[in-house]
Formats: structure tokens, sequence, C-alpha cells
């Protein structure tokens, strides 16, 4: 294969690397790593009452089997069970957020966000479509349009988040019957008032006292957690405290290529040893145990997130299971604790239920952003995506601003970009030369290379000029492409409001990606190839396939290669014309081969 069928082969494969590991072939987030046994003497929290490196686990962190956050089949109550009264529940509204906790159950029945919607009505162009070609007869409105984003499915879970408990020896919390009490029945915060507390309490049979104090502030997602224990019986009490976080497991999420959108994928996050771990809710299948200095832990989605920052004592255990084929939970085992007759035992953290939000999470001052990941180009998409958003200050339309930062970039690598097509010209114009070497020395393939070096050298042009600077270029707009691809700046952003409204969605209208089908055809046409009719015909795929894959894909991300695919037609135009002027100085010889072509 000669120079510039290599040229036009690694053309085609980098743009099929987009593709290919994009659309069909996304990443798996790590298997979490199952640590032996016992943590060691440097990793394991301190408490207590804390093991040493060699001992097992205390005795109330039971086996797997075991442990149980519900009663023990054979454990019985001390009196009949009865009815729980039911009461209203407990509402928060702050100017972020409104949260709904049970008041039997002190754990979150709903958590809105104010500033992000469910979803929003269609654009107009298509409502137009829609009325145009329906009676409207029997049409509904969609109760999610304009609906505060819901963070808390509690309609498809059995245990409501935040749950808590005392496990003694045993593995199991003994039978109990005491119901929450709230200190509140309603908290609102505003500016006048920017925060506040609620304090749920209740008291066991064996006269261990609960409270779950909950300090909020009106400008924050964070909320500042504290469990506390008295031991207000006669008698010492000795257990490890649990914390357990539960998740509804969507059956929507991911879906594949064509499916849905394939990185909107609910994931157990957590992160141990300056590194983020993730782990797919739907492939959990056995429990996983972690151990370690783990800082967070987390329930994410592709825009929103919902985090547990322990403080102090740290867990000595993290153990996440499968409750059901809909729901998984993970638990916050703490170090045991050992209550004399009133003392107090406090365990505290911090909740983030919010967006995953680059700048709302580096002011949690928790390594938070750590859980924005846009893999192995995030070291470039991340100073991109704050350029996005310093554009939109001022632009206020993060169209506009996607179009701002394109031209910047392709202003930034025009003259790779013009060598590369420069280079692409002048192997074109040499091909008649090229082909008479080929058929003169097609017996003697040293001679072949020689003969095709000096040509190179007589007309100074690169074999490997179109290649290389493009292959510069690929790290870049593949960093930006996923930027834009998971950016929740992006996420209900309008652009032009009448036909894109949200420019994380698709185009329904899908002229955006055919219009970009055909500005990539033209820019196929114009692109200097070899005379190779197969390889010609195999480039023009290129458009076809590119177009179909951007169907589906978010209206920013067809904006953004749109605009660079304007930008090369016009800077092709640019080189061709350049090429074409007699001035020109495209493909000539080089000043020791002045010789008219007619005499060599």
């Amino acid at each position: 294969m000669d120079n510039e069928k290599r040229t036009l082969l690694a053309i085609v494969l980098s743009a099929l690397v987009l593709w290919i590991y994009y659309g069909m072939f996304a990443p798996e987030p790590k298997k979490a790593p199952v640590p032996p046994p016992a943590p060691s003497a440097e990793e394991a929290a301190p408490a207590r009452t804390t093991p040493s490196p060699s001992a097992p686990l205390p005795q109330a962190v039971p086996s797997t089997e075991q442990l149980s956050l519900e009663p023990a089949p054979q454990a019985q109550p001390l009196e009949p069970a009865g009815i729980i009264p039911e009461k209203p529940p407990v509402e928060i509204t702050t100017d972020l957020f409104t949260a709904v906790l049970s008041s039997t159950q002190a754990g979150f029945q709903s958590f809105k966000l104010h500033n992000y919607k469910e979803k929003i009505n269609a654009p107009p162009v298509v409502s137009a479509l829609k009325n145009m070609f329906s009676s409207g007869a029997g049409a509904q409105k969609d109760p999610l349009v304009n609906a505060p984003k819901e963070l808390i499915h509690v309609e498809k879970l059995a245990v409501l988040p935040l749950r808590t408990a005392f496990i003694r020896a045993g593995g199991t919390a003994p039978s109990d019957n005491s119901v929450w009490q709230a200190q509140s029945e309603k908290i609102n915060l505003d500016e006048s008032t920017p925060q506040g507390s609620l304090v749920f309490s209740k008291k066991d049979r064996t006269g261990l006292k609960s409270t779950k104090r909950f300090d909020i502030s009106n400008d924050k997602y964070k909320i500042n957690f504290t469990l506390g224990l008295t031991n207000e019986s006669d008698i010492v009490q000795q257990g490890n405290a649990v914390l357990e976080w539960t998740a509804h497991i969507p059956k929507n999420g991911g879906g594949g290529f064509f499916g849905g959108d394939p990185y909107n994928i609910t994931q157990f996050v957590y992160f141990i040893k300056d590194s983020v771990e993730k782990k797919e809710l739907k492939k959990i299948e056995e429990e996983m145990i972690l151990e370690g200095d783990i800082k967070w832990t987390s329930i994410e989605e592709k825009y929103f997130t919902s985090v547990i920052i322990p403080a102090e004592p740290k867990p000595l255990q993290i153990r996440i299971r499968k409750l059901s084929e809909e729901t998984v939970a993970y638990q916050l085992i703490y170090p045991i604790s050992v209550l004399h007759p009133g003392t107090e035992a406090k365990y505290t953290c911090s909740l983030y239920i919010g967006p995953k939000d680059m700048d709302i999470l580096k002011a949690q001052d928790a390594r938070l952003e750590k859980t924005v990941d846009f893999g192995w180009f995030d070291i470039i998409s991340k100073p991109l995506l704050v350029s996005l958003k310093f554009f939109y200050k001022y632009l206020g339309n993060y169209g506009l601003a996607i179009i701002l930062l394109t031209i910047i970039i392709k202003l930034l690598f025009w003259p790779l970009t013009h060598k590369s097509f420069s280079s692409m010209k002048g192997m074109q114009q040499i091909q008649p030369e090229m082909k008479k070497l080929q058929e003169k020395y097609k017996d003697n393939k040293e001679e072949l290379a020689r003969q095709q070096m000096g040509l190179y050298k007589k007309y100074k042009v690169n074999p490997l000029g179109g290649c290389l600077p493009m292959l510069l270029q690929i790290p870049v707009f593949i960093a930006l492409y996923r930027g834009l691809m998971d950016s929740i700046e992006l996420r209900h952003a309008s652009f032009i409001p009448f036909w894109i409204n949200d420019l994380s969605a698709k185009d329904p209208t899908y002229i955006a990606p055919l219009v970009m089908g055909a500005s990539m055809l033209l820019q196929q046409k114009m692109t200097p190839t070899s005379a190779d009719p197969t390889q010609a015909k195999m480039m023009m795929f290129m458009p076809i396939i590119f177009t179909v894959m951007f169907l589906n894909f978010p209206s920013g991300l067809v904006i953004y290669w749109l605009v660079n695919n304007l930008i090369s037609i016009a800077q092709q135009l640019y080189i061709n014309k350049k090429s074409n002027d007699p001035g020109g100085t495209e493909c000539t010889q080089s000043k020791s081969k002045q010789k008219p072509s007619k005499k060599r």
C-alpha cells in the first residue's frame, strides 16, 4: 500500500474511533475491588473500640447473611406491635429545593429541585406539526412537564433513604415499635431566615434514644446530618451504628446506541485513595464489601447525584447489595461503640442532593467534582467546559457559546488544518507522476521507494503531512464532544426557542443532523483524495454513517459538529483557491530542482 493510501486510511480510522468508542462500546464502570476481611491499621477508621489489624471484624459487624436492619425472623416484640399511627410528613422548603421527610421513618419521601425540571414543553415547531397532522382529540398533558426535578422515587422504594439502626451482637436490631417524633411540622427558609434545623427523636425498648438532626441552609444543597445515640438505660449497650441509603434501579437507563441515552445510567459511586470508582446499579448481583479511607459515597445519574460525606467517626465498612430487582441499598457501618449508662455517641456527615454542576460541587470542599468524569480526555474536557460557561455569561445562550467556542478552537488549529489540507492537495497533484513511477518500477520495490522519496522532496510534499496535523486535533475534538454530551449546563438550555429548546436532547425535527450530514458530504467532495475509486467510495460513506449516528445525539453536539464542518469548508475553499492561483506556491518544485517537467 502506498503512502497516500496509508494517509487516507488513517483519516478514516480516526473518524471511526469516535463512532465505535463513544457510540457502540461505551466503557463500563470499573469493578469495585473486594478488600480483605479485615482493614489494615493504616486504613481502619478511628473508633471508640477499634479492632486490632489482625483481629476479625467486631462481633457486632456480622456476616453478609446476618446483617439486616430488620428484626430477625425468630425475634418477637416485647408486646403486640399494634398499628403505627400515620402522621403528616415534615416539609423543608428553601430557595433551591423542597424536601419531604416521613414523620414515622425520619427518611426522605421526596426531594425536588426548584431550578431543574423533569421535562419541558416541546418546541413550538413540533407542537404545530403535531396539531397539523392530528385532531388533538384524546391528548393529555404530561404531568412531568415543568414539574420540579424529583430525586427520590419513594413510590418504588419499600424503605426510605437515610434509615438508621444500632446493630447489636448477632447482627440484627432488636424488635422495635417506637416511632420517630419530629420537633417541627414545617420549615420554610428564605433570605430573611437563611438557616434552620429539624430534629427527629425516638426511644426503643432497650432504653436507647436516637436522634436525627438536619441542619439546612437556604442557599445550599448540602445538609449537615447528625445521628445521636444516648443510652438512657441502666446497662451497658454495645454495637455498630448503621446508616443506610436506598435507591431505585431504573429500567430506562442506557439503552445502547439507538435505544435512549447510553450515558444516562444510574451508578453507585465512591471516592477512595484519590480515585473515583463506579458500579452500575443494574450490574450489582452479589454484595460488595468496601473498606479503607472512603471519602464519600453516592448514587448518581447523568446530571444529578445524592452523596453522603462522612465526617467523624469514619465508617468501618460500606456494604452495597440488591434488595430486589428494583431496589439497591448501601450501608455505612461504623466501628463498635460501647455506651455506658448516660453516655452518648454522635455520627456526623454531610448530605449533598443536587445537580452535578462543577462549580457547585467544588464549593462543597469534598472533591465531589471528581464525580464528573469525561473519560480519557477529562483533563481537556473540563477546561473547555469552563470556557463554555464563561462565554455563556456574556452571550446568555449556550448555543451561541458553543458556536463561539468552536470558532476559537478552529482558529487555534488553523495552522495545523491548513498544513493538513495543503499536504493532501499536494499529494493529489503529484498522483499522475506517482502512477508513472509505480508502473515503471513495479518489479523493483526498493527503487520505487527511492524514486517516491525523491518525488516528495522535489515537490516539497510530505505523505504524512495530511494525517499527523489532524491526529493532533482529535483529542481536543473528542474532549469537547464528551463535555457537551454530559454537561448539565446544556440540560433544557434553549438555542432557538421555536426550534431547539433543549440542547441536551436530540433535534425533534432532525433538521440539524441532516444539515450536518449535507455539510459533511460537501466537505468530503472538496477534500483532496487519491484516484483510487474504491477509496473514494469508502470515504463517501462517512457522511451517511455520521448522519445516522447524530440523529439521536444531543442537538448541542450536532451544532458543534455542523459549525466545525462549515469552518472546515471555508478553509478548504481558501486553500483550493490559493492552489489554483497562478501566483500560489502550492506543490512547487524545490529551488534545487527548477528544471521544467518536460525535460525531466
